[in-house]
């Protein structure tokens, strides 16, 4: 089973995220992800990482990235 975890609007992170579950993004990232799961890019998000993920859905902006899909 896996878990969600949510960055919230008006949250930034600056840095690299891990993680084995699943991550909604409605903030701003700066950084690499690397997830186990999904990750889902809201509307209201701002991406500029490398991004690693099973599964990508993208509702807002990313900006200067490689994706890989696991």
């Amino acid at each position: 089973m896996s878990t969600l975890s949510t960055i919230s609007a008006g949250t930034v992170v600056r840095g690299n995220i891990r993680g084995e579950g699943d991550l909604d993004i409605h903030g701003r990232v700066e950084g690499s992800i690397e997830l186990a799961g999904e990750l889902t890019i809201a509307e209201s998000a701002l991406i500029r990482s490398d991004i690693r993920a099973r599964r990508v859905t993208v509702r807002g902006a990313v900006a200067g990235f490689s994706l890989v899909f696991r």
